[in-house]
């Protein structure tokens, strides 16, 4: 501990890559964002005894460059809370609560990781997010704070994109593999650490609305091509994104912002890159980090 204390000592500065509102480039890769990692010094719901796991955020939209790939396998929410997400880690919150929050991150950030399902996607948060809370769990246990926390983080081998200081968290930058596991890498070793997705789906092409686009198998075939999003049950590329399904069996909305679609509660409303998109459109009023619009106001104490 004492050898921890003392990597601390560095500036914060040369922690941080990508500092607040820096929007992510991947590199060369389809996808890539960052794994949100609590402190517990924070406020509210932010504000537990021991350091945990926010989430999982591919960069999309305004937030980055990412792809937003859709599961491959099944959109349904989750069912169980996974263990990094257990009331356990957080004394503010019951599992019911936590439940309802892995819901949100789901669709808010999971359903544009390339995974194969929710379950897939929190297996894979709580296993990148072990170690890296490991860290700085020692270091909030030597009495350091979220600056400490991050310069441990860093001397630990891992890439600080950005510290948010409201909410007391950290972010680090990762990326994912075909077919669609995820690594915590630093920005700069991106395409060595998650390369070998193919160039094009297929073969040539691209995604247009109301159009075949190239022939796929999987979702990794439409990535690095223009304008698609997934692989469709047809067998081409899509520009259509696979939304999940309200409780009446409805699909929501998946037209582009700005003109057509809607929003509604707990569904995705159109594909968007800024707020600006959303504001003709019924019952939106921003554009979330997931690239779609939401009905779903920005608030101060609001969870990501």
């Amino acid at each position: 501990m004492a050898l921890m204390m003392a990597l601390i000592t560095g500036t914060l500065a040369s922690a941080v890559v990508g500092g607040g509102g820096a929007k992510m480039e991947c590199g060369g890769v389809p996808l890539c964002g960052v794994l949100t990692l609590e402190s517990g010094n924070g406020e509210g719901y932010y504000n537990h005894k021991e350091p945990t796991v926010h989430g999982l955020w591919p960069e999309v939209g305004a937030f980055g460059d990412s792809s937003c790939s859709s599961p491959t396998e099944s959109s349904a929410d989750p069912t169980t809370v996974y263990p990094c997400y257990s009331d356990s880690a957080d004394d503010t919150a019951d599992d019911s609560h936590q439940l309802s929050f892995e819901s949100h991150e789901w669709a808010s950030h999971g359903m544009c990781a390339g995974v194969k399902d929710a379950e897939d996607y929190f297996s894979q948060v709580c296993a990148l997010s072990s170690a890296p809370l490991a860290t700085m769990t020692g270091v909030k246990s030597a009495g350091g704070g979220l600056e400490e926390m991050a310069t441990a983080l860093k001397a630990s081998g891992y890439e600080v994109f950005n510290i948010d200081t409201y909410n007391s968290q950290v972010e680090l930058s990762a990326c994912a593999k075909p077919p669609g596991v995820w690594v915590l890498s630093p920005i700069a070793n991106f395409s060595q650490a998650c390369g070998g997705w193919p160039k094009t789906g297929g073969g040539a092409g691209s995604c247009e609305a109301s159009k075949k686009g190239p022939l796929c198998n999987t979702n990794a075939d439409c990535l690095n091509t223009t304008g698609c999003l997934r692989c469709a049950k047809s067998g081409y590329c899509t520009d259509v994104p696979l939304v999940p399904r309200d409780g009446d069996g409805n699909q929501g909305h998946t037209n582009g912002g700005g003109g057509t679609g809607t929003c509604k509660p707990n569904l995705k409303g159109p594909h968007c890159s800024a707020d600006a998109d959303c504001f003709n459109t019924g019952g939106c009023v921003r554009c979330a980090r997931s690239g779609f619009c939401t009905d779903t106001p920005l608030t101060t104490n609001m969870l990501k």
